[in-house]
């Protein structure tokens, strides 16, 4: 039994994960641990890795991306968060001096598809 989709996007931490998966797969190994290390706060690893998934199979907008972490992070860790998310994005975009900026890995979502989890 495959443990994933053909063409799935696989992001690995480069601290956590030494091997990526082999197969039909896009596979990218991040430093998501260290970057958050960097940032101050270890804690703050899969705020990273968020904007990395968001930038990569553009998950959402990241205006509205932003707007949901300031929403549901406790005040005193908004900026590190913004900034975890910041980094995320930029980490994703510019890993191994490769520029990802203009080729996105993974189809946009579109807004139809969300649903509002408070509505009937």
């Amino acid at each position: 039994m495959a443990l994933l989709r053909p063409g799935a996007l696989v992001l690995a931490d480069t601290r956590l994960c030494p091997d990526l998966p082999e197969g039909d797969c896009q596979a990218l190994h991040l430093p998501m641990t260290r970057t958050a290390i960097d940032l101050g706060s270890e804690r703050v690893a899969n705020i990273v890795a968020l904007g990395a998934l968001s930038a990569l199979a553009c998950l959402c907008e990241r205006a509205a991306l932003e707007r949901a972490v300031r929403a549901e992070t406790p005040r005193n860790f908004v900026e590190l968060n913004q900034d975890a998310l910041a980094a995320g994005f930029r980490l994703a975009l510019t890993h191994d001096g490769a520029d990802f900026s203009s080729r996105r890995l993974g189809p946009a979502v579109p807004a139809a598809r969300t649903t509002d989890r408070h509505s009937a």
